[in-house]
């Protein structure tokens, strides 16, 4: 992998790629000889570069920023007269660079070379501009329809690559780089201009007005230009052979590239389907590319996390029709288009298709198979031992930048995960439950249309008593076929003490029942206020009796609210939650909320009546039922032999197990109001 290992080219202008037309070709004899000295020198710097890397990680190291751009500036911006650590590589140059036949080399060489292709100081310095009005978004107000947000959220403004080494020689030095064919470069070319034009087309929605003829962007809030940032660690690190400082600088750049896999803000693109015959050089075998991913699947949103490798595949679904072809994406003259230009062959927004309304389409086909749930470091090592590194201390400076990052986001970044739509296995879902169990400060945690159903136990099932203790909302939303195994699973991490603070429950279509509820004992949901049941037709009224079961046992002491629009409830259950025959309980879409005010007054009162049993037994020597059909009786035939009691000893019993009752609820022993026993026997309090 590029970081330790890695190839050098040659300094002389025969170096440079074959593909370049100012190219000198080489005799064989002379490769022959320059690769051999490549190989001895290589391997002295490749050992210096592993050992300077884990000094620094072993280092006590101030804690990286991966929610704002304090530590970002330390890494790719000059410091005190010095280059920077990570230098970014401008989009719009780098297009340009590659379309004219130019390859992935080392920094070095492209800083003497091609120094235009490096962002400069005032760039980088815009784009963490940008990122800083991205990170105050939540606190202006603004919601996520708002078009800077969408440009931030979908396009943000500085992306990093992932790529495995290829070729004959991919573990030693070459002076062709890491990608000497171009292949990889070339799947590259059209996403890049595709990803200018979006850029673009946001950009020129500013200063439109939207329905209501309020502009929706202002100038000042606008994304500062359709290029951005690309950072490709063999052409923006040092790499060896080191000259005065190189090596320091490397070791310092690659103890902190977790930051820019994993930022909240930056995107990463994988190519995840390499180019090459060789089994053992493909992306899901190389141990560095393991890194990056999960570095960026530790934080990072889903949508920033793209397979580039799928772009030729986006015109074989049906919501293309209109868009721009992906032939017309990659030229060199792409690079020199204006803003108008890029933003007129972007994507068509709100395109329909299956059912939903897709804004970025190109975007939803790179992502679907993309990003995978975040790991725990052990998970992580012990998956990196099965992968291939092309040095052998390689595995231990993975490990160990992996462990820094993971410990840091895990138990102090993370507070909302955000899955939907994406193509997990059985290990994904099983890493996912481990993962849970150390995120400490997760407040919302979205699991949407992910094929839930069957994996239910590996993801809850692992949560002991105090796991999520932040969590405040879980949205499981169409995951059909959750149903009663996911209930169960569900219901089974409630029950040993998890979610103590949630709050909001959406299961929306998921073929809900009632064994949600049924196994819930008091308290297991202490803090549950709402939850949407809407179109879980197998609910039914099996379910309503379960629920109000689960409300009766003290299961859900805060419950208020839920949503049973389409849920097949009749007349039996309204009447189990104590809600009139009448009530609308809504239809089609939207989300009607009722309200179990009504179902917790009538238990209270029962709870109540329960109590007064030994009141009315003690006084009467009957039940309340009992004495209530003395009375009326008594009533109908005019007999009054009974008004003097009430006097005496019975008084006062009545008054010390009233004491006792209301010390029970309200924790004194001095009812508020005054007891009577009037005329009739009936007891008044």
């Amino acid at each position: 992998r590029s970081h330790l290992g890695d190839c050098f080219p040659f300094s002389s202008s025969a170096g440079q790629h074959a593909r370049d037309s100012r190219r000198i070709k080489r005799p064989t004899r002379f490769v022959d000889e320059h690769s051999s000295l490549c190989k001895k020198v290589g391997k002295m710097n490749q050992s210096k570069a592993a050992t300077e890397a884990l000094e620094a990680l072993k280092d006590p190291l101030k804690a990286l920023d991966y929610l704002g751009i304090d530590s970002m500036k330390q890494l790719v911006l000059s410091q005190n007269g010095n280059p920077p650590l990570i230098r970014l590589l401008d989009a719009r140059e780098l297009l340009y660079y590659f379309a004219e036949g130019g390859g992935i080399r080392r920094r070095q060489y492209m800083e003497r070379l091609h120094p235009e292709v490096f962002c400069s100081q005032e760039f980088v310095e815009k784009l963490l501009a940008d990122f800083a009005i991205d990170l105050e978004q939540k606190d202006r107000g603004l919601s996520r329809e708002h078009p800077v947000r969408e440009q931030f959220y979908q396009f943000p403004g500085i992306v990093a690559l992932s790529y495995a080494r290829i070729g004959a020689d991919a573990d030693l030095p070459d002076p062709d780089g890491p990608d000497p064919e171009g292949e990889q470069v070339k799947m590259l070319l059209p996403v890049l201009e595709w990803y200018m034009s979006e850029r673009a087309n946001l950009i020129m929605r500013v200063g439109k007005q939207n329905g209501k003829g309020r502009i929706v962007v202002k100038p000042q809030d606008a994304p500062c230009d359709p290029s951005f940032g690309m950072f490709i660690d063999f052409m923006s690190m040092h790499q060896p052979p080191f000259e005065t400082g190189e090596q320091e600088a490397f070791g310092a750049a690659l103890s902190n590239i977790g930051l820019l896999y994993g930022h909240r803000r930056t995107a990463l693109w994988k190519i995840v389907d390499t180019p090459t015959a060789d089994w053992l050089r493909q992306y899901s075998q190389r141990g560095w590319c393991l890194l990056e991913k999960a570095l960026a699947d530790l934080l990072s949103m889903q949508h920033l996390s793209l397979d580039v490798s799928k772009f030729h595949k986006r015109e074989s679904h049906n919501f293309f029709r209109g868009c721009t072809s992906s032939s017309a994406f990659g030229s060199a003259a792409g690079a020199r288009k204006s803003t108008e230009e890029l933003a007129a062959q972007a994507d068509q927004k709100s395109v329909y298709s299956f059912g939903k309304t897709l804004p970025f389409p190109t975007l939803s086909v790179m992502t679907r198979e993309a990003g995978g749930p975040p790991v725990d470091e052990e998970v992580f090592a012990e998956m990196a031992k099965k992968l291939q590194f092309s040095q052998a201390r390689d595995l231990e400076v993975c490990c160990g930048i992996y462990a820094r990052a993971a410990r840091q986001v895990l138990r102090e970044h993370i507070t909302e995960l955000d899955y939907e739509e994406l193509q997990w296995d059985a290990l994904d879902w099983e890493h996912l439950g481990l993962t849970l169990r150390r995120c400490e400060r997760l407040q919302s945690l979205t699991i949407k249309n992910m094929q839930l159903q069957g994996h239910a136990e590996a993801v809850f099932g692992a949560l002991e008593k105090g796991a999520l203790p932040a969590l405040v909302k879980l949205d499981l939303n169409e995951n059909e076929q959750f149903g009663e195994a996911g209930c169960v699973a569900l219901a089974g991490a409630a029950q040993r003490g998890a979610l103590p603070a949630l709050k909001e429950l959406e299961l929306y279509r998921c073929e809900v029942t009632g064994a949600l509820f049924e196994a819930l004992n008091a308290r297991a949901l202490p803090a549950l206020s709402k939850v949407d049941l809407t179109w879980n037709a197998t609910f039914g009224d099996a379910g309503c009796v379960a629920l109000a079961g689960a409300v009766e046992r003290g299961a859900m002491p805060a419950l208020a609210e839920v949503a049973l629009c389409d849920c097949g409830v009749t007349r039996e259950g309204l009447r189990a939650l104590r809600l009139p025959e009448d009530t609308d309980l809504g239809h089609g879409e939207g989300v009607t909320w009722v309200s179990l005010a009504g179902l917790r007054q009538a238990l209270a009162w029962e709870w109540v009546g329960r109590q007064l049993e030994p009141v009315h037994s003690g006084l009467f020597g009957s039940s309340s039922q009992t004495r209530r059909a003395d009375a009326d009786a008594d009533a109908a035939t005019g007999n009054r032999e009974r008004d003097k009691l009430g006097k005496g000893g019975a008084v006062e019993e009545e008054e010390t197990l009233l004491g006792r009752l209301h010390a029970a609820v309200f924790g004194s022993a001095e009812p508020e109001v005054r007891p009577s026993v009037p005329r009739g026997g009936r007891v008044r309090v």
